[in-house]
């Protein structure tokens, strides 16, 4: 199959995954969970990508679902260990109150159906290096995954920084202060336009970007 066809794939997956995780969201009534869901469905979209692409190089495939699987998973057991027993996350709440009896249809647009996209397209690295099977051997940029991950996140951390402050027009724009918390909902610039919890974006993206990257210099490599 071509990347295109797996891709398309890996579309319909993630937004059935998405639509599942709305419809039990509407009886828990905790748009939040769909945080929690983020890492494991990296997770699920990498072995996804695993299973499509027979024809790619078997220790890189395996080498980045299973970084991807120990990010994900972690990602997932530590925000659901922060969330037990303290319901929907403020911030969703606050999307909950000004929609009104809408949010039910809302909330699958406005979260769960955005956050699928973006899932779908963050992870598209992760196919293009498992697609083909050159380079057939392990290289440095692998060994770097591994070894130095940290490094490769930095201009992940800079692009959620931009989506936090840059602030297009109005240079004095407002921050809005949630008065019941000590944490911030951004209001201005990219991270208006995010879902919350926006705050979370930078580490979001940079946590993803240490395999979009990494994958990325592969398949690069092998064209």
């Amino acid at each position: 199959m071509s990347f295109i066809q797996v891709y398309g794939i890996a579309l319909a997956i993630i937004l059935g995954m998405m639509f599942v995780l709305w419809i039990l969201s509407l009886g828990l009534k905790n748009s939040s969970i769909v945080d929690i869901f983020w890492g494991t469905g990296f997770v699920i979209s990498s072995w996804v990508y695993f299973a499509f692409t027979p024809d790619g190089f078997i220790t890189r495939k395996l080498l980045l679902c299973v970084l991807t699987t120990i990010w994900g998973l972690r990602l997932s057991v530590y925000i659901l260990w922060r969330n037990w027993g303290k319901g929907e996350d403020f911030r969703y709440q606050v999307w909950r109150k000004e929609a009104g009896n809408q949010w039910w249809w809302r909330s699958f647009f406005k979260v769960f159906f955005l956050q699928g996209i973006l899932m779908w397209i963050i992870s598209a690295p992760l196919l293009a290096a498992q697609v083909k099977g050159t380079p057939d051997k392990l290289t440095t940029v692998d060994f770097l995954a591994i070894l130095d991950g940290k490094a490769c996140r930095l201009s992940f951390y800079f692009l959620g920084f931009l989506m936090g402050n840059v602030k297009p027009g109005n240079s004095g724009a407002p921050i809005e202060r949630i008065r019941s918390s000590s944490v911030v909902l951004l209001t201005f610039g990219f991270s208006r336009h995010s879902p919350p919890p926006n705050s979370s974006v930078a580490s979001r993206t940079a946590s993803s970007g240490l395999f979009a990257q990494i994958s990325f210099v592969n398949s690069s490599r092998s064209v």
